[in-house]
C-alpha cells in the first residue's frame, strides 16, 4: 500500500472528533496514561492521544508506516518499534491501555495477541479495538472489487472477537462509533477507494464500474460542495480484572 496516500487518507476521517468522545463514555481516558499502540500504521490515533498520554510504544510491522508514524506525529513521548506483539519482548504489568486500531483484522492469531496484550497490562487497564465495520464510504468502495469483500472480512473479525475477548478477559463492552468521510471532490474518493482495491486485488476495475461509482457517489455532495460518507467502527472494551 501506498503509506503517505494512506495517511493522507486517514486525515478526512472523523473530523467531528467523535472517536475520543464515546471512548470517554466507556470510561477511557488518555490522561497521562501509559499507552501500547498495536498497528499504528502512519499515525491517525497516535497522532490523537499523544497530546494527553504519559507515553506511547507505537508498533507496526512495516517499516515504511513506522517511518511516516516518525515524520508525521508530533511530540516526545512516543517510542516507535517495527515489529508485532508476537515477536517482541512486550513487558508484563506495565500499560493502561492496549490499543488495535483498525489493525486486528489484519492479524493472522489474533488469540495469541490477546493473550499478550492480557499480560502487558496493567491491573485494571483495558484493551480496546477499533475494527472497521460498514458505512456509506465501506459500502460503496465495496462495490469496486470483482472478488474480495472488505466488508465481509471486517464481518468474519468481529464475529470471532467478542467470544476470543471474553475467553482471554472474562469481559467485552462493544459499542459503535458513527463518524464520517469528508472528501473534496468525487475524485478523491474514487482516488482514496482505489487505493484498497489495488492493495487488496492488484488491479484497477473497469472504466464502466469506475462511472458507475462516481455515478453514485454524487448522492453525497454536501452545500459546500464537499462530499460526506458514513463510517462505522466497532468498538471493543476489555478490562483487567485478573
Amino acid at each position: 500500500m501506498n503509506q503517505e496516500m494512506y495517511h493522507e487518507w486517514a486525515k478526512h476521517y472523523d473530523y467531528e472528533n467523535i472517536e475520543l468522545r464515546v471512548l470517554k463514555q466507556h470510561n477511557i481516558d488518555f490522561t497521562n496514561k501509559i499507552v501500547l499502540e498495536v498497528g499504528c500504521g502512519t499515525g491517525r490515533f497516535t497522532n490523537r492521544i499523544i497530546p494527553s498520554a504519559r507515553e506511547i510504544v507505537a508498533i507496526d510491522p512495516c517499516e515504511s508506516a513506522i517511518e511516516l508514524c516518525k515524520k508525521h506525529t508530533t511530540g516526545n513521548n512516543v517510542t516507535y518499534i517495527v515489529g508485532t506483539l508476537e515477536d517482541l519482548n512486550i513487558p508484563s504489568n506495565m500499560f493502561d491501555y492496549v490499543v488495535f486500531s483498525w489493525s486486528m483484522y489484519l492479524i493472522e492469531n489474533k488469540v495469541l495477541n490477546l493473550q499478550i496484550a492480557h499480560s502487558a497490562l496493567k491491573q485494571d487497564g483495558a484493551l480496546i479495538v477499533l475494527q472497521a465495520s460498514s458505512g456509506e464510504f465501506e459500502e460503496e468502495g465495496n462495490k469496486l472489487y470483482e472478488t474480495y469483500s472488505p466488508i465481509r472480512e471486517y464481518s468474519s473479525t468481529n464475529s470471532v472477537l467478542e467470544e476470543a475477548l471474553h475467553n482471554t478477559f472474562g469481559n467485552v463492552d462493544r459499542d459503535e462509533i458513527k463518524t464520517h468521510f469528508i472528501f473534496s471532490s468525487i475524485d478523491e474518493v474514487v482516488d482514496y477507494a482505489l487505493m484498497f482495491v489495488e492493495d487488496s486485488e492488484g488491479k484497477y476495475p473497469s472504466e464502466d464500474v469506475i462511472s458507475l461509482f462516481k455515478n453514485t457517489i454524487t448522492k453525497y455532495k454536501q452545500d459546500d460542495g464537499t462530499f460526506k460518507l458514513t463510517d462505522i467502527v466497532d468498538l471493543f472494551i476489555s478490562w483487567k480484572k485478573t
